[in-house]
């Protein structure tokens, strides 16, 4: 809930409705409805998937003879535009996405031993 807080000390009406991601995007299609809001896919955008992109970029920047790049998958908009954007300056770069859970519990692992652990399937 912190990041709602800090995101309502910016200014922005943080709105919470439904139990799940369908929930919440019927909610939203409301509000467009019944107060002209624009609705922006946070999964499938152009926008949104560009911006995704630019992680690539720096990662790619940042890592020389980057062979692969993992990627924690929830939605879908990371992954796929890191990989676009990878993929287009570089088609060896392996892109490998896991989910949420598994990607956390191998992260707290990695960092709980100072260094990183092989990835288990």
């Amino acid at each position: 809930m912190r990041l709602y807080a800090k995101c309502r000390a910016l200014g922005a009406r943080v709105i919470l409705e439904g139990d799940s991601i369908a929930d919440a995007a019927l909610a939203a299609r409301v509000y467009v409805e019944n107060e002209g809001m624009a609705y922006i896919n946070g999964f499938d955008d152009f926008n949104i998937i560009a911006g995704a992109g630019s992680v690539g970029l720096e990662i790619l920047e940042d890592v020389k003879n980057c062979d692969a790049i993992v990627v924690p998958v929830g939605g879908g908009g990371l992954i796929a535009g890191i990989a676009l954007a990878v993929k287009t300056i570089n088609p060896n770069v392996l892109i490998v996405g896991r989910g949420l859970l598994s990607f956390r519990c191998q992260l707290n692992l990695s960092c709980s031993v100072h260094r990183v652990t092989p990835l288990n399937s």
